[in-house]
Formats: structure tokens, C-alpha cells, sequence
């Protein structure tokens, strides 16, 4: 059976709709772990008062805490995705501060739009 990387996905949506090709790491060895986007009505608008006030992202990165704690590394999402992330790394704030902590950021969207064209 083939080792597969853990991979703790952070973005606003869902990995599998993310840019990038995300979707192919899984056949690179990655398996891609996450959980789901606010479905809730009282749980989305408490996202966003909470979100809104603190500047930061903290809904999925914190329920995705005892995901991360089972991961070889964490990748978010554009720029905004990483921001708690690396500030509890910063903090040693565990699991984050034991996790390697990649991002695609939008200078690489940007890069994949002008190839596109």
C-alpha cells in the first residue's frame, strides 16, 4: 500500500472546486483532507460577524484543528486562507505550530490566468 501525504486543505470553499489542478495531487500521492464550508443559516451568519470583526478567517482553520493534528502539512488557499494558520504557528500554538504551512498565492493565479491566454 502506498504512503499518501496528509494534506490539510484551508480554503473559503471546497478543495475539490479549488484552481490549481488541487484536485490532481490526490494521484501524486496527497490525500487531501478538509472539512466542509458552513451549510448552516446561524452558523454562516456567526462566521461572518465573527469574521468580519476579527479580520481573520478563523471558522474552518479552527474546526479543522483536530484534522491538522493528523496532517503532514497545511495548504490554504490564497493569502487570506493562511492568516490564522500562521499566526498560531507563530504563537506555537500546536497543531499549526508543528505543521509545515504552504500557500498558492494570488501571484500564482494571476501567472495561470496570463498562461492561459
Amino acid at each position: 500500500m502506498p504512503h499518501h501525504t496528509r494534506c490539510l486543505v484551508l480554503t473559503g470553499g471546497s478543495a475539490a472546486d479549488g484552481p490549481y489542478g488541487i484536485d490532481k495531487l490526490g494521484t501524486l500521492g496527497y490525500e487531501l483532507v478538509e472539512v466542509k464550508p458552513a451549510s448552516h443559516r446561524l452558523h454562516r451568519k456567526m462566521r461572518d460577524v465573527i469574521e468580519h470583526r476579527t479580520g481573520l478567517p478563523l471558522d474552518k482553520t479552527l474546526r479543522s484543528v483536530p484534522r491538522a493534528r493528523n496532517s503532514d502539512l497545511v495548504l490554504a488557499f490564497l493569502e487570506r486562507e493562511a492568516l490564522t494558520a500562521a499566526a498560531l504557528a507563530r504563537r506555537g500554538v500546536p497543531p499549526y505550530a508543528n505543521r509545515p504551512l504552504a500557500m498558492i498565492c494570488s501571484l500564482a493565479r494571476r501567472r495561470a490566468q496570463r498562461d492561459a491566454r
